[in-house]
């Protein structure tokens, strides 16, 4: 079992010339007494970060936040009642983290939904994909276990699949039309870039080289289904999600 304990502000004054400026630091505990280890377990965190932002404890985005172990961050991303963030946890442990304010603005937030959640787009004209087309992943991709294969990283049914679809593969799939796959990929964090162009489709996985396949190509159908990402708890966080048409 999983217990997340004890939120407690610190203020720390800092003296910055030639004014005063001031941090705050929250502490974080997260218990397992259940014997089970984990990788990039989502945690969440209940608390008013609005009330924080309100009182000028963090910026109005938040993006000045941080969850620190020791002084390695955490992908986290926060919304006005929770805190939600990622981080190894080894059985029958406690780990400290500190959540911290006042840092340098992040560009963005990591993309954490926790177990069980998924991201749903609406079906829109302008993310048909057709026969021409650019879908990139960046994150955490659990690929090395068989409790994570045939589960969706972007999926819309009866036209467009990426998934695991064998411990250690990735594949991109069009209903109707061919299919490329990228194997020997270890979990880890990672870009994941599928493209076509009329001819062929592609996948590359960081800096590889692009695995190709033209046999079979159709265009991606168009359907009315809806966008489903990160589903099935295969991706612990994600940077990113593009969808590029044309």
């Amino acid at each position: 079992m999983l217990k997340v304990l004890a939120l407690i502000l610190i203020l720390a004054a800092l003296v910055v010339t030639p004014v005063l400026a001031y941090s705050y630091t929250a502490s974080i505990i997260v218990i397992e007494d259940d014997m089970a280890g984990y990788t990039e377990l989502p945690i969440i965190m209940g608390g008013d970060n609005q009330f924080l932002a309100d009182n000028s404890y963090m910026t109005a985005t938040g993006l000045d936040t941080r969850i620190l172990k020791a002084s390695l961050e955490m992908p986290h991303m926060i919304v006005t009642n929770k805190t939600l963030f990622t981080s190894d946890i080894t059985q029958n442990s406690q780990t400290n983290f500190n959540y911290t304010f006042g840092n340098t603005a992040l560009d963005n937030f990591n993309i954490v939904i926790g177990y069980g959640g998924h991201i749903t787009v609406p079906d829109v004209v302008n993310l048909e994909l057709g026969d021409s087309f650019e879908v990139e992943v960046k994150g955490y991709i659990k690929t090395t276990h068989s409790d994570y294969v045939n589960r969706n990283l972007v999926y819309k049914a009866n036209a467009f699949k990426l998934y695991i679809s064998a411990e250690g593969s990735i594949k991109a799939e069009i209903t109707g039309g061919n299919s490329v796959t990228a194997t020997g990929i270890d979990s880890g964090d990672m870009t994941i870039v599928v493209s076509a162009n009329g001819i062929e489709l592609s996948i590359q996985i960081d800096t590889d080289a692009p695995i190709t396949n033209a046999v079979g190509f159709a265009a991606v159908p168009d359907v009315a289904t809806d966008w489903l990402m990160l589903q099935n708890d295969v991706m612990p966080y994600a940077e990113y999600i593009k969808i590029r048409v044309g």
